[in-house]
């Protein structure tokens, strides 16, 4: 049964309308059924719901006259065909419309049943087949796309020269990091590296000959890296031109896969030609005809290894003692007819006519069911009895040792059960003996709060190398069987693995008393700081009695300094010691007269003179007292500066140290700032401005820049 074509009018006019639907509805080679809508508003709602093949639109809309109708209705509608309808004198705007969209225009006053059905249907089959077409497009550009390899599509020139890519897929672009346009304007030999190209003439001609050829090569990207490649080139006509479709795979993995191959190759052959004995494959014969001799052989017998080869020289059954040799060709072959490997020792006699014992292991080689030869080793185990002997005796001093030393000993799973302790180690945790803490759990002894996720830690750090990682060093507090507490400080190791996880070795060492008497130490140290401090201070108070004008500014000058060292990330021990060189900084003033310090008028040159002194005499008043950090040289060079003007040696430069640098900076910014018996203080800009106005010159650029941070985007402020 043929399908119904369902047709829309958009027409206003009736009459036209009613022509076209008797027209339609007359045909007999075609079911036609005719909606009509008057505006193109409601024929677009028409089309929004579906099921319309075709659109019959009239030019003459009242809502949207003219071609303006068709553009609107291709562009909501571009899936279902158009034919315009038109009067015979607007033929050019027919004419018109095809070129703007429209699949066909006709003629009202000339339209027959026939011409129109025929119109229809081919436009509605036409429009049917363009979609089909764009499916199949897209379905075969899907799976160009979709390929795992770069696909190329180049043609030949008539002199036999590959041309431009006419079509490459995703993968190509994004494996050469070009653009589709890019790979489009190149030829293949764009792409090559310049090794390859003196192979493409010899490809070219097994590609006439043959319409295929595959070789490996290399591509160059767009960044320069360089990507090994396998190239299948297939030659076809396409369109009557000869046309090259090539398929690029990535073989960087094969290569590498090819070159570990080769390596384990060589490494498995060197390991095997300087292990201690012999590998073989041989005939299951009486004589052992070896196929493969490893060079082991002539360490072990003697004799070259070629000589066994094919019994060149010898058999192999040649050198074995005749009393074992038929004991060992039955134990072969009782082995081999249960399909288990074979394993036994007997003598040989070497090239010189000494004796040995070697022990042999061994299996049958089959191939679908049948043996096809043997496999194994032979090793020398002559000495292996004085090795056993040498172990035995090793192995008694060693527990001797774990038995003795005073450091506890165990091995524990990851789960924390204690699988072997020594004697110290179980006096560490209270018992008489190892056998009340073997099979116990650690987490009995560790608080639960630390257990798990301490055991946890540890493995975690252990798990990634095994027996290969370094030992995880943890200090352990630890509740003795009896209840008192201890620490512990444990060295933990991995020392193999069992079913439950990581075995873990670790050796214990008790430094309760170590703790302690590092806290008491620390304790110690803080009451000689806090002893030092107050020590400083005094001095400091001495200072201030004498000129009490200034009390308080060695203490600002300290805190400002200390802030600012600290934002010049210097070590908490200079910064430290910075702080006490600022409490005393102007300690000298205890030698001056107080009638000078307290002057509320300027003073004169001697007056300036005496106390530019103070810097030295500080110096000398505290350099004798044994500071572990240089506070006199601090404090005589905190007048110091840059530029080489200041007092009292007038040194410049990294002749003054860092702290004396930033002291400087800090005594005059708080100078200006506090109120002097000659005159009220400046202010915090005016200090600022001052220091600013010397960076590089009088004060080092580097302090300076960080006193102005510290003050003004840091809010630093004196108290």
């Amino acid at each position: 049964m043929t399908q119904d074509i369902r047709v829309l009018v958009i027409e206003f006019r009736a009459a036209d309308v009613d022509r076209m639907r008797v027209l339609l509805t007359g045909a007999d080679e075609a079911s036609f059924v005719v909606w009509n809508e008057a505006t193109l508003a409601d024929g677009l709602d028409h089309l929004g719901q579906g099921g319309t093949d075709i659109v019959l639109l009239g030019l003459g809309l009242p809502d949207v006259p003219g071609l303006e109708a068709l553009d609107r209705l291709v562009k909501s509608a571009p899936d279902v065909p158009v034919v315009v309808m038109t009067s015979l004198e607007d033929r050019a705007m027919g004419l018109e419309a095809v070129r703007l969209g429209a699949q066909d225009f006709v003629l009202r006053e000339r339209t027959t049943a026939s011409s129109l059905t025929r119109i229809v249907r081919y436009a509605v089959e036409r429009k049917r087949a363009e979609e089909a077409l764009r499916r199949n497009e897209d379905r075969y550009r899907l799976l160009f796309n979709g390929i795992n390899d770069a696909v190329f599509v180049h043609g030949l020139s008539d002199a036999g020269r590959p041309e431009r890519f006419t079509a490459v897929n995703d993968v190509a672009c994004r494996r050469l990091g070009y653009s589709r346009e890019e790979l489009l304007t190149m030829v293949p030999m764009d792409i090559d590296a310049p090794e390859c190209l003196e192979l493409i003439p010899a490809m070219m001609l097994k590609l006439r000959a043959d319409g295929v050829a595959m070789w490996e090569g290399v591509h160059v990207t767009k960044d320069g890296r360089r990507i090994p490649v396998e190239i299948g080139n297939h030659l076809f006509d396409l369109e009557g031109r000869p046309t090259i479709l090539s398929t690029v795979r990535d073989i960087t993995k094969r290569r590498q896969r090819d070159h570990e191959l080769r390596e384990a190759h060589r490494k498995l052959n060197t390991l095997i030609d300087n292990l201690p004995g012999v590998f073989y494959r041989c005939a299951n014969d009486p004589q052992w005809t070896m196929e493969y001799v490893s060079r082991g052989a002539l360490e072990l017998t003697g004799h070259p290894a070629e000589d066994f080869v094919g019994n060149r020289v010898l058999s192999f059954a040649d050198i074995i003692e005749r009393d074992d040799q038929a004991r060992v060709w039955a134990e072969i072959q009782k082995a081999i007819a249960a399909g288990q490997a074979f394993t036994f020792e007997y003598r040989i006699r070497t090239a010189t006519g000494e004796t040995k014992w070697v022990w042999e292991r061994g299996s049958g080689v089959f191939i679908d069911g049948q043996l096809v030869a043997l496999e194994g080793f032979i090793s020398d185990i002559t000495e292996r009895s004085l090795a056993v002997q040498a172990l035995r005796e090793a192995e008694e001093k060693y527990r001797n040792v774990v038995e003795h030393v005073s450091d506890g000993i165990g091995t524990a799973n990851q789960d924390g059960i204690i699988r072997f302790a020594n004697p110290a180690m179980a006096k560490m945790m209270g018992f008489d003996d190892s056998r009340g803490l073997v099979g116990r759990s650690i987490d009995e002894f560790v608080p639960p709060e630390t257990g798990p996720a301490l055991l946890a830690r540890i493995v975690e750090e252990l798990l990634p190398l095994g027996v290969q990682a370094e030992p995880v060093v943890q200090t352990v507090p630890v509740r003795r069987r009896d209840g008192t507490e201890a620490i512990l400080e444990a060295r933990v190791s991995c020392s193999g693995k069992d079913e439950n996880g990581l075995l873990l070795n670790g050796v214990i060492r008790d430094i309760t008393q170590e703790v302690r008497a590092a806290k008491i130490l620390e304790e110690t140290h803080d009451r000689i700081r806090k002893a030092l401090e107050g020590t400083i201070l005094a001095m400091s108070r001495t200072v201030e009695t004498r000129d009490p004008y200034t009390a308080g500014h060695q203490r600002r000058v300290a805190e400002l300094a200390r802030a600012v060292a600290q934002f010049m990330n210097m070590t908490k021990s200079r910064v430290e010691g910075l702080y006490y060189a600022g409490l005393v900084h102007d300690v000298g003033k205890i030698g001056l007269p107080a009638e000078i310090l307290s002057k509320p008028s300027r003073l004169t040159a001697t007056e300036f003179q005496l106390i530019q002194s103070h810097s030295a005499l500080g110096a000398d008043i505290i350099g004798d007292i044994d500071f572990p950090w240089p506070i006199a040289t601090m404090v005589r060079q905190h007048h110091e500066r840059v530029d080489g003007s200041g007092y009292p040696d007038r040194l410049s430069g990294t002749q003054i140290l860092q702290e004396s640098l930033i002291l400087a900076v800090a005594d005059v910014v708080e100078a200006m700032v506090s109120d002097r018996p000659y005159r009220p203080g400046l202010g915090i800009d005016v200090a600022l401005a001052e220091i600013v106005a010397g960076s590089g010159t009088r004060y080092d650029a580097e302090v300076v820049d960080a006193c102005v941070n510290v003050v003004r985007d840091q809010g630093w402020c004196f108290d």
